[in-house]
């Protein structure tokens, strides 16, 4: 998932909640 966010292959919203989830997690 994170090569996929790297890569822009997620588009900006999906990118914005595993980016939450992943900020959560820290």
């Amino acid at each position: 998932l994170e090569d996929a966010v790297h890569n822009g292959e997620l588009n900006e919203v999906e990118k914005y909640l595993l980016g939450s989830h992943k900020w959560t997690k820290i």
